[in-house]
């Protein structure tokens, strides 16, 4: 039970620094800047791809997806829209067949 509480308080300060970076809305921010904060990018709720293919990584309902800016390692950090579906790891397998 350690290991679980340990692993979601990791889970829970990330989501409260994605929260603070995007009060004022969604944000682009360097990964060093996330890193100094304390944010553990490993550590993630899901996964969310988009048509685009672009993948953020969720902790509960905010996000983030790591891009490169003029050689700067950044993220986009955004709040999970509650319209959007749930990820499902078969959907890019079966390509949406039900099995």
């Amino acid at each position: 039970m350690i290991a679980v509480n340990n692993a979601n308080n990791i889970l829970l300060k990330n989501r409260e620094i994605l929260k603070t970076l995007c009060a004022s809305g969604n944000i682009i921010v360097e990964r060093r800047t996330l890193l100094a904060l304390g944010f553990d990018p490993s550590n993630f709720t899901s996964i969310f791809i988009t048509a685009s293919q672009r993948i953020y990584y969720l902790c509960y309902d905010f996000a983030f997806s790591p891009t490169i800016e003029k050689d700067t390692q950044k993220a986009i950090v955004v709040t999970r829209r509650k319209d959007l579906p749930k990820f499902d790891p078969w959907e890019r397998i079966i390509g949406g067949r039900s099995r």
